[in-house]
């Protein structure tokens, strides 16, 4: 009897192990194809859009085994690139996620293979490489959201400049802003807070990128029109702050001229010539500002520049006699300055081999002139013997003849200068651009039907 047990034990047993580790297998097998077929349709589709993507554009390196540390430092690095991506709102796939989960559970495994939970299945060392690599590609495409908003918030800068520089150089100055930039700012703008809000890729596809390209080409093509208008509300600043100056000045010399004609000094002809002067610059800068409000703002520029800051000097000159002759004491320093400008002028002229002998011979009238109207003030001032008629009359006549040489010297001087508003600064308004990464994205679409 107890041999045929022996026998009997001797057959079966071996049989019934067998049949043991049969049922552990297909166990295990059965868990690891409920735990894939738990992805939903639409992610393994994604996933395969994605995959079929990083086979056909990735080439594939010779394959070196990674240590547990590389491993450790890739899967942190990952890790990091999918917290980052988050941070801007973008939504990761299932898998992806569950991926690195099973790294991370297969590399604690690798170091420790008593951290292995029965039943639950791990990669192998080369399952986990791979997918280190294929990771790290599929998540470069979604750092794709990160780099559009990364890149937006520069392009958002750029149109957050263009409306400070709009309301504080032009608007702010009350000239108006060229027609329709105000309108395709706030277009843009709009579509931007559509982009910032964006968290899946998918919701791209709701942006209407012809009408973004649109938008900034339009305020692209308007910088030229932007950039006059900042020279013309710098201009026209400066023409009104002088025409108060100027309205003032009226008022000062008045009271010289009726103060003058009481020691018998006759300079109204030369009030009423500065009076006439400063009204002709009032016209000048009303017509040039009725040229840029009919959007000819070239034009405009070119006008003032001409009848109204090219001619302020010689308006300014009526209106020196007046001073002067009031006070003679300070006509020298006026002579001596005056002479300075003319004189720097011909020798700036010279270096250029431009024509000097007109300004020349501006100059030897405004010293013949100045030098006779010096004597006169200086036998005045040093003369017991009060001056006579004759003597009042010459002395206004030299000082009349001195500021006349002066204006045409002052204008063959004003032929040669370049106009006011050029040296004008010109980038105000630097040049829009669209995202390259934004524009490849729709030549380009990876994972969206």
């Amino acid at each position: 009897m107890n041999k045929k047990l022996v026998v009997v034990f001797t057959f079966f047993v071996p049989i019934l192990v067998l049949f043991v580790i049969i049922l552990v297998l297909v166990f295990r097998y059965s868990k690891q194809a409920n735990l894939v077929a738990n992805f939903s349709d639409t992610n393994q589709i994604a996933l395969a859009e994605i995959t079929s993507i990083v086979s056909t554009t990735q080439l594939q390196p010779e394959k070196k085994q990674m240590t547990i540390v590389e491993m450790e430092d890739a899967l942190k690095e990952l890790n990091d690139k999918r917290l980052s991506i988050e941070s801007f709102g973008a939504v990761i796939y299932d898998p992806i996620i569950f991926d690195l989960a099973k790294i991370r559970y297969g590399v604690e495994v690798l170091k420790n293979p008593n951290k292995q939970i029965k039943g639950i299945q791990c990669f192998t060392a080369s399952e986990i490489q791979d997918k280190l690599t294929s990771l790290s590609v599929d998540l470069d495409y979604y750092n794709f959201i990160p780099a559009l908003k990364k890149r937006l918030s520069f392009m958002r800068r750029d149109l957050l400049w263009y409306k400070h520089q709009l309301e504080n150089l032009i608007e702010k100055r009350g000239v108006a802003a060229p027609a329709g930039v105000k309108e395709n700012l706030a277009a843009l703008d709009v579509v931007y807070s559509k982009i910032q809000g964006i968290k899946e890729d998918n919701e791209l596809l709701t942006i209407n990128v012809d009408n973004l390209k649109d938008l900034v080409a339009k305020i692209n093509i308007s910088r030229p029109a932007l950039e006059y208008a900042v020279k013309w509300a710098r201009v026209l600043k400066s023409a009104d702050e002088s025409i108060v100056d100027y309205k003032k000045r009226l008022v000062t010399l008045k009271t010289t001229v009726d103060d003058l004609a009481v020691k018998n000094f006759d300079v109204s002809p030369q009030y009423n010539l500065f009076q006439t002067g400063v009204s002709k610059l009032v016209d000048a800068r009303d017509a040039s500002d009725l040229l840029y409000k009919n959007g000819k703002a070239e034009d405009a520029l070119n006008k003032i520049d001409a009848d109204f800051f090219k001619r302020k000097e010689i308006v300014n000159s009526h209106g020196n006699v007046i001073s002067y002759m009031n006070n003679l004491g300070e006509f020298d320093s006026h002579y001596q300055s005056n002479l300075s400008v003319i004189r720097s002028e011909i020798k700036r002229l010279n270096n250029l081999n431009a024509e000097t002998a007109g300004l020349q011979s501006m100059h030897d009238q405004m010293i013949n002139y100045g030098s006779f109207v010096n004597l006169k003030i200086g036998a005045r001032l040093n003369s017991d013997i009060a001056p006579t008629q004759e003597d009042d009359k010459s002395l206004l006549n030299g000082m009349v003849s001195f500021e006349e040489s002066y204006r045409n010297a002052f204008s063959i001087v004003m032929s040669y200068q370049p106009k006011v508003w050029v040296a004008y600064p010109s980038e105000n308004f630097p040049l829009l651009n669209i995202s390259n990464v934004f524009v490849d994205f729709f030549n380009y679409k990876p994972g969206i039907q």
